[in-house]
């Protein structure tokens, strides 16, 4: 599988982060891609987000999450995956909140 790497930013005048979800969603279409390997940008990437690329028809992975709690957030979203430097402790995290749940 191939997956399209995206990283946002933000314009420093306006405050919007681009790609949009619009644009995303139109490249994703465009490229032929599998999916969509996003950064693990909190701003940006929300329930909303994740719905409308699953609805398109694409995977959605995110990345690099080292952080307990930004991972939890993402697998909350039910992301296809989470890329992190710390595998064990991001694993045994989301293991144990999966157990509390």
């Amino acid at each position: 599988k191939a997956y399209w790497l995206v990283r946002y930013k933000q314009d420093e005048t306006t405050g919007k982060w681009v790609p949009t979800l619009d644009e995303v969603l139109k490249d994703l279409k465009q490229i032929g891609c599998d999916g969509l390997d996003t950064q693990a940008n909190m701003e940006v990437v929300d329930a909303e987000f994740v719905r409308a690329v699953r609805d398109a028809g694409f995977e959605i992975h995110t990345w690099t999450i080292d952080d307990p709690e930004q991972a939890r957030h993402f697998a909350k979203l039910e992301v296809d995956s989470i890329t992190t430097n710390r595998p064990k402790l991001i694993r045994e995290q989301l293991l144990t909140a999966s157990a509390a749940d």
